[in-house]
C-alpha cells in the first residue's frame, strides 16, 4: 500500500495468472504471493478482456498436455473470474495506442495491449515474459521480482 493508503494498482498478464491454476511453474510461488495480494485487497488488479482469452488458450493446452482434467480447467477459470481482476475494454480509438506500442516496442499486439492497460490505470504491468519485461521498461515489473 502506498502513505495515502490506497491501493496499489498493477496489470497482470496470463504468463502470472496461469501460475495460479497450473502447479509446478516456474515463479509459482511469486505468482500465488500476487493472487493473496489482489484477494487480500492489497492489490487492485487489472488486465485488458484480451486476459480471459489467453487465459483459456494456456488452460487448454494444460488439459491437452494432461496436466489438468477437464474439471480443474473449469473450476479454475470461474475461480480466477471471482478473484476480481477488472477487465479493461478496448475502444477503438485506444487500438491505435496499442499498435502503436506495439510497434514502437516490437512487441506483439497482445503484449502491447497489457502495456497499454498499465498506462490506463497508472500502474506497473507484472509478468513472467522476460522479453516483456526487457521491451517494456520501467513499467513492467517481472514476477520474480516482485516485491512491495
Amino acid at each position: 500500500m502506498d502513505k495515502r493508503g490506497e491501493r496499489s494498482k498493477v496489470v497482470l498478464d496470463a504468463s502470472v495468472v496461469a501460475k495460479w491454476a497450473i502447479p509446478g511453474e516456474r515463479w509459482e510461488e511469486k505468482a500465488l504471493d500476487v493472487k493473496a495480494r489482489v484477494v487480500s485487497g492489497e492489490l487492485e488488479a487489472y488486465a485488458p478482456s484480451l486476459l480471459v482469452y489467453e487465459l483459456a488458450s494456456v488452460m487448454l493446452r494444460a488439459l491437452r498436455e494432461s496436466v489438468l482434467k477437464p474439471k480443474d480447467v473449469l473450476d479454475a477459470l470461474k475461480a480466477i473470474g471471482s478473484i476480481g481482476i477488472e477487465l479493461l475494454r478496448t475502444s477503438w480509438e485506444e487500438a491505435e495506442e496499442v499498435l502503436k506500442i506495439a510497434r514502437d516496442l516490437g512487441l506483439s499486439v497482445y503484449d502491447s495491449a497489457y502495456i497499454w492497460a498499465s498506462r490506463k490505470v497508472g500502474g506497473k504491468l507484472i509478468t513472467a515474459d522476460e522479453e516483456l519485461k526487457r521491451k517494456g521498461g520501467d513499467g513492467v515489473l517481472l514476477l520474480k521480482e516482485f516485491s512491495l
